[in-house]
């Protein structure tokens, strides 16, 4: 008995023991979302471009907004574009850039909620940031968090979170605040006030990121915060102080980061964690001088442009540097990318080489950067074949061991990453949301701060870099240059050759638009109407593609 009791107890020994050795060698993953800002900003992307890829509306527009008397050198913002993020830029060689990924929308709420369900948040009427802020996720389209925390990763949120609904308890406060204003006579500014009672930036106690997979939670859940002086962040359930005034908000995260990291390895636990800095998101306060002194681009908004992207680069390094002391550095699947196209601020390169940027369906507005590296079993390459933001947990699910959830939209491409597979997952890519004017240049209309409420729908499809859109009307009223407002529309764009979608082909090709318009269709029967606004025009467009 004391023979087969020994022999029972080194069996149990070495259960244990290989159960350890797999927990600490599953693949950590590291999701780090930028805010508004396209792929031309970015070094694997900017040392492709020329000048002659920038559009001239974009360079007139910059001039008059930032030109420092009509000076604005595209040559020099390309070379300050391709030195932004030198460690990026060196961890790309190692592992995959995505030219073509597309957001799931092209505003902040939407985009975050495609990207962190796995799910095209349109199925539960998210097409607007107010529908995110309305309804936060709804089940079963929920954060995938949740599945990692379930197989035992530890799991943490850093920076912004924007997909839940804010504390009702802290509304109420704060409407008692403004209502006592009022009575006194004294001026009333809502989102000073919302911020100061902290409702701006709240989370309802239900939807919090520790009720939804997380077991940390740094941030805010709002739009943006400050970069300096940072007085809306929230850890867990409790409301941060604000900041000291000569911390920068950015490095302040970075280090939120390595922290969380840190423990979690020397606990020798994996980790999953979801980095959202607000780079390059809301009123643009100066980088650090010893960022922005990197640059010389000849214009002083561009150079400190550029520096809040090299203080990314430097937390970047930083986390690899900890990754390296645990010797979890190719261990460790890094998926780095962000929401959508760049804004209204058009520092060029802008969106280049394609048309359009946030808030709009042209494909500036929706494509974003997209690079993955960190495993070794990732075989380094340049992707030209179309990716969703919606694939990117899914893809990282998959290499962490995790079974993936038969609801998601997402798509695993780790196979395909490996070389286990020569086949894309996605041959063809589907999207609807807002063509406002209201944060980005709307070319032919003027810019309208306040048209997000009533803009045309788009929606589209895309196959083999052909893109059909149909567009709905646009009301009368909306834009002085259209007082009668305009008819429904339809596009028909090969990106390849027209990657500023100039020359409309919609004559050409009837039985490929034919077969690409069915299928868009039978795709918008699977969403529901937006929440808030566009109901009609989203009728509109299920009416377009059903002809």
């Amino acid at each position: 008995m004391k023979i087969k009791a020994k022999i029972l107890l080194f069996l149990l020994f070495l259960i244990v023991q290989f159960s350890i050795f797999a927990e600490q060698n599953k693949m950590n993953v590291l999701l780090v979302m930028l805010d508004d800002i396209g792929p031309a900003w970015f070094p694997p992307y900017a040392k492709k471009l020329n000048p002659e890829d920038i559009e001239p509306v974009i360079l007139e527009n910059f001039k008059q907004s930032q030109g420092h008397n009509g000076i604005v050198d595209p040559k020099r913002h390309i070379e300050a574009a391709q030195n932004s993020m030198p460690f990026l830029d060196k961890m790309s060689k190692k592992g995959v850039v995505f030219d073509l990924c597309i957001a799931t929308a092209s505003l902040c709420a939407p985009s975050r909620a495609g990207l962190i369900t796995g799910c095209f948040q349109q199925k539960w009427g998210g097409f607007d940031n107010k529908d995110i802020e309305h309804s936060g996720l709804q089940s079963p389209f929920l954060p995938l968090s949740i599945n990692f925390k379930e197989n035992g990763y530890a799991t943490a949120i850093v920076g912004k979170w924007h997909l839940s609904k804010k504390d009702p308890k802290l509304k109420k406060e704060t409407f008692k605040i403004l209502n006592s204003q009022k009575k006194a006579g004294n001026s009333v500014n809502f989102q000073r006030t919302s911020i100061e009672s902290g409702y701006f930036a709240s989370t309802d106690p239900d939807e919090n990121p520790l009720k939804l997979g997380f077991d940390r939670y740094y941030g805010f859940n709002a739009p943006g915060a400050l970069y300096y002086e940072a007085d809306c962040l929230w850890e867990d359930y409790k409301r941060v102080p604000k900041r000291p005034k000569e911390e920068f908000l950015t490095d302040h995260f970075n280090e939120k980061v390595i922290e969380f990291i840190d423990n979690s390895l020397k606990q020798k636990t994996p980790f999953f964690v979801y980095y959202a800095p607000m780079t390059l998101h809301g009123k643009m306060d100066k980088s650090p001088e010893k960022y922005r002194k990197n640059f010389n681009s000849g214009n002083k908004f561009t150079d400190q442009y550029a520096g809040h992207l090299l203080a990314v680069d430097k937390g970047l390094e930083n986390i690899h540097e900890t990754l390296v002391k645990y010797g979890q550095e190719d261990n460790t699947l890094i998926l780095f990318s962000a929401d959508n196209g760049q804004t209204a601020y058009a520092v060029p390169p802008y969106n280049a080489p394609y048309k359009g940027g946030k808030g709009t369906g042209w494909i500036g507005g929706l494509r974003v950067p997209l690079v993955i590296w960190g495993s070794t079993k990732i075989i380094p390459s340049s992707v030209s074949s179309v990716i969703s933001l919606a694939d990117l947990l899914p893809t990282a699910l998959s290499f962490a061991g995790i079974p993936i959830p038969d609801h998601l939209d997402g798509k695993d491409w780790k196979p395909f990453l490996t070389g286990s597979s020569n086949k894309v997952p996605r041959s063809e890519l589907f999207s609807t949301g807002l063509q406002s004017t209201r944060w980005s240049d709307g070319y032919e209309l003027e810019r309208n701060k306040k048209d997000s409420d009533r803009c045309p729908l788009y929606s589209w499809i895309m196959k083999e870099r052909k893109i059909l859109t149909y567009v709905s009307e646009v009301k009368k009223g909306l834009y002085k240059s259209l007082p009668n407002g305009r008819d429904t529309e339809v596009w028909f764009h090969n990106l390849s050759s027209d990657p500023k979608q100039k020359d409309n082909l919609i004559l050409q090709n009837p039985e490929t638009i034919s077969l690409m318009r069915k299928k868009l269709n039978n795709w918008m029967k699977t969403l529901k109407e937006p929440l808030l606004n566009h109901k009609e025009d989203y009728k509109q467009l299920i009416h377009l593609t059903n002809q």
